[in-house]
């Protein structure tokens, strides 16, 4: 008897919203990296490998085909400026003295500032209007460069987190709704929907 194939029914994927950065941006983030990996030798800091850096503006878990399409849509609408910033600061969650995550802080880089901060409102409230519900916690302008293992017996100093002297200015234009795939070998990411800002 000859089996009848039925089409595959869509499945949840594993989601974010993120702001993508410019390759000269992942430059100058792993460089900072780099410089804290060889500070704080055989730590036991988990690094980003530089290829997933991004900033996240909501992780959504795992979506289903219709709130994927939510999202897209979302995406696909979104009109912003380019927003210049530059990077701050090393520092860590939930705080310096016991580090769970070490983040490199930006901030804006435009006068007047604000273009950053409106954009991502607008985006929050978006989100509510189209059912995702409110973030789990408020947005701070952060870049993830590592997370300390659990259990591990490594504590920062706190003089060794502080401000950076990081080179000039960078142009934030890139967001996308990103699929998240957990493997064996780390997270991989890649690219549902895509917008630019318009110039």
């Amino acid at each position: 008897m000859r089996r009848t194939r039925y089409p595959e029914r869509p499945t949840a994927i594993r989601a974010f919203l993120a702001i993508l950065l410019p390759e000269v941006m992942v430059r100058e983030a792993t460089r900072i990296q780099s410089r804290l990996q060889r500070e704080w030798g055989g730590s036991s800091v988990r690094w980003v490998d530089p290829a997933n850096f991004h900033l996240t503006l909501r992780f959504f878990g795992n979506l289903e085909p219709d709130e994927a399409e939510e999202a897209r849509y979302l995406v696909q609408s979104m009109v912003f400026e380019p927003m210049p910033v530059r990077f701050t600061e090393v520092s860590a969650f939930p705080n310096r003295r016991r580090p769970a995550v070490i983040w490199l802080g930006l901030r804006e880089d435009s006068s007047p500032p604000g273009t950053l901060g409106a954009f991502v409102r607008g985006v929050e409230e978006s989100l509510q209007n189209s059912g995702f519900g409110p973030s789990d916690k408020p947005w701070k302008a952060h870049l993830t460069l590592g997370r300390v293992a659990r259990n591990a017996h490594w504590r920062a100093r706190p003089d060794d987190f502080g401000p950076v002297d990081s080179a000039g200015s960078f142009v934030l234009d890139e967001v996308a709704l990103m699929r998240s795939e957990l493997r064996p070998s780390g997270p991989r990411y890649s690219r549902v929907e895509t917008v630019r800002a318009k110039l």
